[in-house]
C-alpha cells in the first residue's frame, strides 16, 4: 500500500474473532511523540492487534512558523512503530482539516473570538474521519496517546486493560485483574445506558487532557482506547526508554493542532487584514472610571481577554487586556487587580453537549474555560431541558445554557470551551458566547 492514498487504502487486517489471543484490532494515532508511541506499545503487549497511522493534516509552509517538523515527526512515528512491530501507514485529512478547522478557526478570529482548534480537531478529524475510516478498514478500536480515563458505566472497573508496569510484569492500578468489557463493546451497535462510558480526568492531572475531549459522544466512545489514563508522563518515559523507543526522549509538541509552534500575528496575517485602532487605558479612581488613549494596536482579533504580553505599550506599568470593542475596533486594557470588574458571573453557552445520560438542571458542579485551569464552582442551568447524548431522537440538543459562578471569573473568552466536571467525572462542555 502506498501511504499516502487517501481513501482507498487496502490494509490486510486479522478479525479478532478468528483468534482467541487477539482481543481486537486498534488503530492507533501516532503523533510522532512519546505518548503515543507508549500507548501502541501497551496495546500490543495487552494482546491487541494494533496498526499505527500518521494524520498528515498540516503541509503548506506558514508565515511565522516556529517549527513545524511534520515530516520529522512521520519519521519518528514510523521508527517508533517499526521498534514496537506493528505496521505503519500514513492518512492525509489536509483537506478535511482546511475546510472544517482551519477555515473555522480564521472565521472565529474574525469575528473578534478566540477559538480552540484542538477541540475541533479532536471533534471532527481524530475521533471523526479517522474514527470512521478505521471502522471502515475492519477496526474493532481506535486509541490515541491523550492522558484521561475512559470508564464503563456497568462496571467499576476502567474500561481498557491492565497497565504494563515498569518492570517485567502487568498489573492495573487498582487489583491487577483483566478488565472485562472490551469484546462486549463491539458487539452491538445499539445504545444502551447499561453499557455507556464516561470520561475522567487522568491520573496525572498535570497532563490531564479531559478538556480537549468535551464532545465526544458514546457512539463514539464505544470504540475508544485511552492507555495512558492510569499513567504518569515520568512512567511513560520510563517505559519507553526501557522498550528502546527511539522517541523516548523527544520533547512535547506544542503550538497549534497539527501546525506547530508559530506566531499568531504571523499566522494571521495573510488571512486577517490588519485593522490599526486605539488602545484605551481604563482606571478606577475613587469609585470612578476614567479612560485613557494610551497607544495603538494593529487589530483587535490579535488580542485575548486577559492577555499581557504583546501589547506593545511602554511605560513599565503591566496592562491587561479586558474588553475589545468590534464595532468601535477600540481595545480595552486595564490594571491586573482591576481585571474581575469586567467580567459577570453569568454567561451564556452555545453548542452544549453532554456524554452521559440527559442532564437535570440545576447542575451543581466545578467548570473549566482553559487547560490546566484551576476548577472553579459554579451551577449550570436552562430554560430547555437537553436530551439525550447520542444521535437521532436521541440528539443531543441543548439551548438556553448558561453558567452561573460563585466567584466573578477573570478573562472568560469568546471562542473557547468551557468544561464540566462532577468530582473527576467530566460531564460535558460548550463554547462560550
Amino acid at each position: 500500500m502506498k501511504p499516502e492514498n487517501k481513501h482507498k487504502s487496502k490494509i490486510k487486517i486479522v478479525s479478532s474473532r478468528k483468534s482467541k489471543e487477539n482481543k481486537g484490532v486498534v488503530f492507533i494515532a501516532m503523533s510522532g511523540g512519546v505518548d503515543s508511541s507508549v500507548a501502541a506499545l501497551l496495546l500490543k503487549q495487552r494482546g491487541f492487534g494494533v496498526i499505527g497511522v500518521f494524520m498528515k493534516n498540516w503541509t503548506e509552509k506558514v508565515p511565522g512558523l516556529i517549527y513545524c517538523p511534520w515530516e520529522e515527526d512521520q519519521r519518528s512515528a514510523r521508527m517508533a512503530a517499526a521498534k514496537i512491530g506493528i505496521p505503519f501507514y500514513t492518512w492525509n485529512f489536509e483537506v478535511e482539516y482546511k475546510k472544517i478547522v482551519f477555515h473555522n478557526f480564521i472565521e472565529g478570529y474574525q469575528k473578534g473570538e478566540t477559538p480552540n482548534p484542538d477541540v475541533l480537531c479532536n471533534k471532527e478529524i481524530k475521533f471523526g474521519l479517522f474514527l470512521e475510516k478505521a471502522k471502515k478498514l475492519g477496526a474493532d478500536f481506535i486509541a490515541t496517546g491523550h492522558y484521561v480515563k475512559l470508564k464503563q458505566n456497568s462496571s467499576n472497573r476502567t474500561a481498557g486493560f491492565p497497565i504494563p508496569a515498569i518492570g517485567n510484569q502487568l498489573y492495573s492500578r487498582r487489583d491487577g485483574s483483566r478488565k472485562t468489557g472490551d469484546r462486549d463493546r463491539r458487539v452491538s451497535e445499539n445504545f444502551s445506558w447499561k453499557n455507556s462510558f464516561s470520561l475522567s480526568v487522568a491520573h496525572d492531572s498535570n497532563k490531564d487532557q479531559s478538556y480537549f475531549l468535551w464532545t465526544l459522544k458514546q457512539s463514539q466512545l464505544r470504540h475508544c482506547l485511552f492507555p495512558l489514563g492510569d499513567l504518569t508522563k515520568p512512567e511513560v518515559r520510563k517505559i519507553a526508554a526501557k522498550a528502546g523507543l527511539p522517541n523516548a526522549k523527544r520533547k512535547d509538541s506544542q503550538g497549534l493542532c497539527f501546525v506547530g509552534q508559530v506566531s499568531l500575528k504571523d499566522f494571521l496575517k495573510p488571512y486577517i487584514k490588519e485593522k490599526p485602532g486605539k488602545v484605551v487605558f481604563v482606571n478606577f479612581s475613587k469609585n470612578k472610571k476614567l479612560e485613557e488613549v494610551i497607544g495603538k494596536h494593529q487589530g483587535i482579533h490579535l488580542f485575548t481577554l486577559g492577555q499581557r504580553s504583546g501589547i506593545g505599550i511602554g511605560g513599565g506599568k503591566p496592562y491587561f487586556v479586558c474588553a475589545k470593542n468590534k464595532k468601535e475596533n477600540i481595545l480595552y486594557v486595564c490594571e491586573k487587580k482591576d481585571l474581575v470588574k469586567f467580567f459577570p458571573t453569568h454567561i451564556s453557552i452555545k453548542n452544549a453537549s453532554w456524554i452521559n445520560r440527559p442532564v437535570k438542571f440545576p447542575i451543581k458542579c466545578f467548570v473549566r474555560y482553559r487547560y490546566r485551569q484551576p476548577l472553579l464552582r459554579a451551577v449550570i442551568n436552562s430554560d430547555v431541558a437537553s436530551r439525550s447524548p447520542d444521535s437521532g431522537r436521541r440528539g443531543r440538543k441543548a439551548f438556553g445554557v448558561y453558567v452561573v459562578f460563585d466567584k466573578p471569573p477573570v478573562a472568560i473568552t469568546p471562542g473557547q470551551s468551557i468544561v464540566f466536571y462532577k468530582g473527576k467525572q467530566m460531564l460535558g462542555g460548550g463554547i462560550i458566547k
